[in-house]
């Protein structure tokens, strides 16, 4: 679907002339339009007088150019004088209905696409939208992209968009000729809430950012437990705030997408909802999901956050087509039921910030996860063992897990791992030997795990491994420093963090082959380094090198020639640094805060202010700032 969506954005030239002024010249008018319906810049034989035709009609209006050109392209001279002998009846002024033309164009299934996004999703999340729609059998991937080359939609920063006459455009069809099918305005919300709504015709209810509130609008507060009764077309049920005062006895058949934040009830049933395709919840007062004897057949995504109530999460063995399961921040959630562990179809499981999790399924066995994140649970204290047939995992985040004291020796069956993070787990002394097996691992974050003594031995056997950080912060310092040996046949190590690891210049290798790809080393509060390690200046694709609070530099080594980024800060011995900006043709950025007795040296006056005059990006005190100005 992301690919439609793609080459629909990059189709031609069109995108080039995606900004235009509101006033253009003629000869601007007529390319900006046979860009649009033809790919060229101007019209073919045969199509110059319909071409003008359709200018006039668009008032010269940049969008109006670009919706019915996209209208027009492709079609014959016949349907070109149809369409254009409808344009000319509506009355000049009128753009909008000049504009609803492109509509009337569209598949019946784009056309409930287009008004979706025009009444409710204009400015969110591509993918989520996409599954919102597709949860409505409208075929988002196909109709997103027409909409997209028809200029009635756009896509910027993986957002949908839409400029706001097409917006109104829109809200226009729907007041007019789908009437009360949704409902998006308060002043229709209330309507609906007092009976003023035909219940029947009713298909889609979302409450904009939070606007409605029960202080605000205590009048119009929902008090009766059929509140969505007779409802046989609602499908979407989007409801922001505390919408109802009772605890709703019936949600609709058809309703294939439920979101309710804040809510402000204890259970919810989703018992009978066999339909339901999306279910999220947050912020509020919910504790037990209650899902019935009868199976959820199509239920796929759960979004549960921020629920400070939910203390356990229940039997998925009823909902065998999950694939996304979000439980973040639900930080009472102690433990999930076992039969989370052997879910068939789960892809994406997230329960960031559960800090009383303490239990997890004794066993993985989910052959379709793709990426777990348990980051933030403070309280479990171990991880699962591994199945076989976990193949398709490639992300694991245990990032602050500081309970967890190592990993099973079953992770060796993680065949597709590519991440493993387990940053600030202050309690983790062992990394399984079995580790080495994972051939396919590329980034490994043990950062300020302040009780791992040791490194598996053969680690070199990782020969895809791209990212090591070992490092610490500032606060913590290890205990016993990591040895060095098990890197020397990491030639595939792009970026390796040792931050504070207290380790010297007899440490690294000699040979620099064994760093051939290192391209960021970070060696920053390492006081056992006396002076820059002579492998340095013989990395030859090193492009970032970070050497904060090396109290003993006195002088600034030869460094790589293809070195782009320097910081020095709080090297208070460093008193030379040589004219860099010679060999160091790609340096752009350098960072010497704190390093005053380089302010002693006229001739670092002399190379920093040539420096700056070659445009570099540089980070220092004021006072040296003030030398280079005066």
């Amino acid at each position: 679907m992301t690919s439609m969506i793609e080459e629909a954005q990059e189709a031609w030239l069109v995108r080039s002339l995606h900004y235009r002024p509101d006033f253009l010249c003629k000869s601007e008018v007529v390319e900006l339009f046979c860009r649009h319906a033809f790919r060229k810049s101007s019209p073919p034989e045969g199509y110059e007088v319909l071409s003008e035709r359709v200018i006039r009609y668009a008032g010269c209006l940049p969008l109006a150019l670009k919706v019915l050109g996209a209208f027009f392209r492709g079609g014959e001279v016949s349907v070109w004088e149809s369409a254009l002998d409808r344009l000319a009846e509506v009355p000049d002024g009128k753009i909008l209905d000049k504009l609803k033309l492109s509509f009337d164009g569209l598949h019946v299934l784009e056309k409930q696409i287009f008004l979706d996004i025009a009444c409710f999703f204009k400015g969110k999340e591509l993918e989520h939208v996409t599954r919102v729609l597709d949860s409505f059998g409208y075929h988002p991937g196909k109709g997103v992209s027409v909409l997209i080359e028809k200029w009635l939609t756009t896509v910027s920063n993986k957002k949908l968009d839409m400029h706001d006459l097409i917006q109104e455009m829109g809200w226009q069809i729907v007041l007019e000729s789908f009437l009360d099918s949704r409902l998006w305005k308060l002043d229709q919300i209330h309507d609906f809430i007092k009976g003023k709504k035909k219940r029947k015709t009713i298909e889609a209810i979302m409450m904009m950012d939070n606007e409605y509130l029960v202080d605000d609008y205590d009048g119009n507060l929902a008090t009766r437990a059929d509140v969505f009764a007779n409802m046989k077309n609602l499908r979407l049920l989007n409801i922001d705030g505390k919408f109802t005062s009772t605890i709703p006895s019936f949600l609709p058949d058809e309703l294939r997408w439920l979101r309710w934040t804040e809510y402000p009830f204890l259970t919810l049933s989703l018992a009978d909802r066999w339909k339901l395709v999306g279910l999220e919840m947050a912020e509020g007062d919910l504790k037990y999901l209650r899902k019935g004897e009868k199976i959820l057949p199509n239920l796929k995504f759960v979004h549960l956050e921020w629920l400070s109530g939910l203390t356990s999460f229940p039997d998925v063995s009823g909902a065998p087509n999950i694939e996304r399961l979000i439980l973040s921040n639900c930080w009472k959630l102690e433990d999930v039921h076992e039969s989370l562990g052997s879910h068939r179809r789960l892809v994406y499981l997230d329960m960031n910030g559960c800090s009383r999790l303490m239990r997890l399924p004794s066993r993985l066995e989910m052959e379709s996860l793709e990426t777990l994140i348990l980051s933030g649970c403070k309280s479990l204290e171990r991880f699962p063992e591994v199945s076989p047939c976990a193949v398709k995992l490639s992300e694991i985040n245990l990032d602050y897990c500081s309970n967890i004291i190592e990993l099973p020796s079953s992770i060796r069956y993680l065949s597709g791992l590519r991440f493993l993070t387990l940053a600030n787990c202050v309690k983790l002394s062992n990394i399984p030997n079995s580790i080495c097996g994972l051939k396919y691992l590329k980034c490994l974050r043990l950062h300020n795990c302040v009780k791992l003594k040791n490194l598996p031995k053969k680690l070199q056997k990782m020969k895809l491994l791209e990212e090591l950080w070992l490092g610490f912060d500032d606060f913590n310092r290890p205990e016993t420093c990591v040895g060095f040996h098990i890197f020397r046949a990491l030639s595939s190590l792009r970026k390796l963090d040792l931050s504070r690891r207290q380790i010297g210049e007899e440490s690294f290798p000699e040979n620099p082959d064994a760093f051939s790809s290192l391209e960021e080393l970070y060696l920053s509060g390492n006081s056992k380094l006396v002076q820059l390690p002579s492998i340095i200046s013989h990395l030859s694709r090193l492009k970032r090198l970070e050497l904060n609070r090396h109290n003993q530099y006195e002088i600034l080594g030869m460094l790589p020639s293809t070195i782009q980024v320097l910081k020095a800060n709080d090297c208070t011995s460093l008193r030379k640094i040589g004219d860099i900006s010679i060999v160091h043709k790609w340096l752009y950025k350098i960072w010497i805060t704190n390093c005053k007795k380089l302010l002693e040296d006229e001739e670092n006056h002399r190379y920093l202010t040539k420096m700056s005059q070659l445009s570099f990006i540089m980070v220092i005190p004021l006072s040296l700032l003030s030398h280079l100005i005066y």
